[in-house]
C-alpha cells in the first residue's frame, strides 16, 4: 500500500467510480476485509483511498456532511472471473446480500450487496454458453 497524494501508473484507468463515504475507515474495512479488494493508496490525511478488485478501481473519499438518501437509482457492477468462488469467499467473510447469487436471463451470473453508505454493488460473471 502506498501513502501519498500523487496518482500512480496503476491508477491511470479510463473509467473509475468515486464513492463519497461518511466513514472512510469503515468503508476500507468493508471493501478489503469483506469483499476482498486490495488497498492500493491512502492519502496522508487518511481522507482518500484507492482500492482494486481484479482490474476494477474504486476511489473512496470521506465527506462527513453527506445527506440521505443520495444513491437512488445507482448501481455499480463489477465483472469478475469466477463468480462462484468469489461468492463463497465473501460468505465466509460475513457478507450480507441484497440478492443472493442467480443466473440472469441476459447471460450473467450475479449477486448484489450494499456498501456501508447504501450503494448497490452487483458482482457478475459471464455465463459460459458454449
Amino acid at each position: 500500500m502506498i501513502i501519498g497524494d500523487t496518482i500512480t501508473r496503476e491508477e491511470q484507468v479510463d473509467f473509475t467510480a468515486e464513492f463519497m463515504v461518511k466513514d472512510i475507515q469503515k468503508s476500507i474495512d468493508f471493501y478489503t476485509k469483506v469483499l476482498g479488494f486490495r488497498l492500493h493508496r491512502v492519502t496522508p490525511d487518511g481522507k482518500f483511498a484507492i482500492i482494486f478488485l481484479e482490474k476494477a478501481m474504486v476511489m473512496l473519499y470521506e465527506v462527513t456532511t453527506l445527506s440521505e438518501p443520495r444513491f437512488s437509482g445507482l448501481e455499480v457492477r463489477f465483472l469478475i472471473n469466477d463468480i462462484d468462488s468469489y461468492y463463497k469467499k465473501i460468505i465466509a467473510r460475513g457478507a450480507e446480500f441484497e440478492k443472493t447469487i442467480f443466473n440472469a436471463p441476459y447471460g450473467l451470473r450475479q449477486f448484489y450487496v450494499k456498501n456501508p453508505d447504501g450503494v448497490s454493488l452487483k458482482f457478475s460473471s459471464v455465463i459460459n454458453r458454449e
